[in-house]
């Protein structure tokens, strides 16, 4: 990534929207691009990350509301993300994630999630993460954090 896109908040909001637009073109018909992520904003100074996705009907489970699997997807979507851009654009697989699960979240509303950056070191990456739906940020529905493998151990730079 060029260091000019780690250095101010115009960077990281063009850096955020190029991965999220190339995410859509490199996954066509993955999980990655059925999601739809949505840029809704980003902190170049506290280092956040806020996504949306619209919870499609092929998201639902049995009980009609948005399948844990998809909920724990979209949360590592996010939170990976987030760490990408902390660690210098890299590819940042997870190592470990935790979802709390603390409302359902029905078909038809949008699910906004803020990512923190806590810390990005040399290999590893923690990220944690809530989540609402719009026009509600006062009832959280789930929770999440992640570690990511930076790769970057032992390379200079």
């Amino acid at each position: 990534m060029n260091p000019i896109y780690l250095t101010s908040q115009e960077g990281m909001e063009e850096v955020i929207k190029i991965f999220c637009s190339n995410w859509v073109e490199d996954q066509s018909g993955r999980v990655n691009e059925l999601c739809r992520p949505q840029f809704v904003s980003c902190s170049f100074e506290k280092k956040t990350l806020t996504l949306s996705f619209f919870v499609q009907d092929w998201m639902r489970n049995s009980a009609g509301v948005m399948h844990g699997g998809i909920v724990s997807t979209v949360f590592d979507l996010t939170m990976g993300l987030l760490s990408r851009y902390c660690s210098g654009g890299n590819l940042t697989p997870t190592t470990n994630i935790q979802i709390t699960y603390l409302r359902p979240i029905p078909a038809g509303s949008t699910l906004v999630i803020k990512a923190y950056c806590n810390a990005a070191g040399k290999t590893l990456c923690s990220i944690s993460a809530k989540a609402w739906l719009e026009g509600r940020d006062d009832k959280l529905v789930a929770t999440g954090a992640g570690t990511f493998f930076t790769g970057r151990a032992g390379k200079k730079g």
